[in-house]
């Protein structure tokens, strides 16, 4: 499965516990799974988590599976639950939470950790802390040796007065003389002086600066739609619309039977017969029709086969020899070649084309041309067409590509099977420069003559 996902990452922790126990090391997890066309996944899927280091590449620190069922795309878990967070996890570096669907690779870039994950550190406040040094607005008041270094006014209170010397106590009475008596006992002390009054309180210590304000949460997930209100009141009936414009007549019904036919009434008598009439005398003769225009000629057919030879007539008898002409020139005056690839001949042409390259010539008035030349050819497609083919001559200026040999072309018959077609032929042109070549009129049936190879041919100029 291949899907790409909009996800509404929220990583939330739990909430501190009423008690004294310690903070719960999950963190909350929603968000969204999207196909790549947009429709909501929601289907059971496997959602494997990771937290890293870095925004790409680099070891996993934790990683943890859910396996889940989206509703319309949208999900709820707890990270942490199936595999607890390492120890010094959340030591306040950056961390990055990569996500992989199922057998996909995993999603790029990785989600960055804001800060709510590392309020897990706060588990340290119940019981013994461990801070490096306390300080007020600024001011260290414990070092790092845990020694008191702030003001001391405030701590204790002033030394109290002291108290009055107690009363001396009465003289012993004199004894009698006689014997040194014993050294009277030392008088009982004084009683203790009252207690100083206790020294005035110190001054409140200032009031510590605000915390900045936590992130706000992400947005939660959209409540379930809310129920269909109740059908509305039918509204009245609205005015009767105008009368519709009156329908078409309907067809005229089907006749009815013939009736009988009546029985023959009597046959009259025959009356006298008329007289004839004069003949009338002729109408004038109406005016002869227009032609009608003349119908397009049909397809040549086939040549008809080559008739018996006819009998030898009788020689003649020899005639009176002419005079000498004028002695002519001889021999071949120029030979010229042409060769090259045929390209596609277009069906329903009704003039002649050239099949490929030509050959120049020039002629004088009494001078012929004498050619021969091989054309492979074959339709493309289709079953069978007939087409004309024969040697033709142009001038070389440009204009009409004439054939030699007039109405005694060769006529063949074209399939997808490529022959070798053969022209030779003889014409005395007249005076001029010519462009000779092997020549097509594909004018029999729509298909083009488009399996085509080289054509190969010659021309000589001679007496």
């Amino acid at each position: 499965m291949h899907m790409r996902s909009l996800l509404l990452f929220t990583a939330l922790m739990a909430p501190l516990a009423a008690q004294a126990a310690g903070v719960p090391s999950l963190v909350a997890q929603q968000g969204r799974l999207l196909n790549s066309d947009g429709t909501a996944v929601t289907v059971p899927v496997t959602l494997t988590f990771a937290l890293y280091n870095s925004v790409a590449g680099g070891t996993a620190l934790w990683t943890e599976s859910h396996n889940i069922t989206p509703d319309d795309g949208y999900f709820a878990l707890q990270l942490g639950s199936g595999t607890a967070f390492p120890a010094g996890l959340w030591d306040g570096s950056a961390k990055y939470l990569g996500l992989k669907v199922g057998d996909d690779a995993e999603m790029s870039p990785r989600e960055a950790i804001v800060a709510v994950p590392y309020a897990l550190v706060a588990n340290d406040a119940i019981g013994d802390i461990h801070p490096s040094s306390i300080s007020v607005n600024g001011a260290v008041v414990v070092n790092s040796t845990g020694k008191w270094v702030g003001a001391t006014s405030g701590l204790v209170g002033a030394t109290g007065a002291t108290g009055a010397t107690g009363a001396t106590g009465a003289v012993g009475a004199t004894g009698a003389l006689g014997a040194t008596g014993a050294v009277g006992a030392t008088g009982v002390a004084g009683a203790k002086g009252a207690t100083g009054t206790t020294g005035a309180t110190g001054p409140t210590g200032p009031t510590g600066a605000v915390g900045a304000t936590g992130a706000v949460g992400a947005t939660g997930v959209a409540g379930a739609k809310g129920a269909t209100g109740t059908t509305g009141v039918t509204g009245p009936t609205g005015p009767t619309g105008t009368v519709g414009a009156t329908g078409a007549v309907g067809a005229t019904g089907v006749a009815g039977a013939k009736g009988a036919t009546g029985t023959t009434g009597v046959t009259g008598t025959t009356g006298p017969t008329g007289a004839v009439g004069a003949t009338g005398a002729a109408g004038p003769a109406g005016p002869i029709g227009a032609t009608g225009p003349i119908g397009p000629a049909g397809a040549q057919g086939l040549p008809g086969a080559t008739g018996a030879k006819g009998d030898t007539g009788v020689t003649g008898a020899t005639g009176a020899a002419g005079p000498t002409g004028a002695q002519g020139s001889t021999g071949i005056v120029a030979t010229a070649v042409f060769s090259g690839l045929i390209p596609s001949i277009a069906g329903d042409a009704k003039g002649w084309v050239f099949a490929g390259p030509t050959a120049t010539a020039t002629t004088t008035a009494g001078q012929h041309l004498t050619g021969v030349a091989e054309a492979p050819m074959a339709l493309a497609s289709g079953t069978t067409q007939f087409a004309r083919y024969d040697l033709c001559y142009q001038p070389a200026a440009g204009g009409t590509i004439v054939n030699f040999t007039g109405d005694g072309y060769s006529f063949g018959e074209f399939t997808t099977n490529r022959l070798a077609w053969t022209a030779a032929a003889s014409i005395l042109p007249g005076a001029g420069t010519w462009n000779v070549g092997f020549c097509v009129q594909n004018s029999d049936g729509p298909i083009a003559i488009s399996n085509n190879d080289f054509v190969n041919g010659w021309v000589q100029v001679h007496n």
